[in-house]
């Protein structure tokens, strides 16, 4: 998860396609805690209200 950061902080990635599942133990990890993915040109694309994707590209 640290590199997939570092990376987006980085501006080496330009499009990301999330796919989430809850978790029903543990606490997770935050992937995107202290990214501004609009401060950095990432707008969401595509979002599936009932599903728990999630599609953004940078501009």
């Amino acid at each position: 998860m640290d590199t997939v950061r570092q990376n987006l902080k980085a501006g080496l990635i330009d499009e990301i396609h999330l796919a989430l599942a809850p978790t029903l133990l543990g606490r997770g990890e935050a992937l995107l805690t202290g990214i501004g993915m609009i401060a950095a040109g990432f707008s969401s694309t595509q979002h599936a209200a009932r599903s728990t994707q999630h599609a953004a590209r940078s501009t």
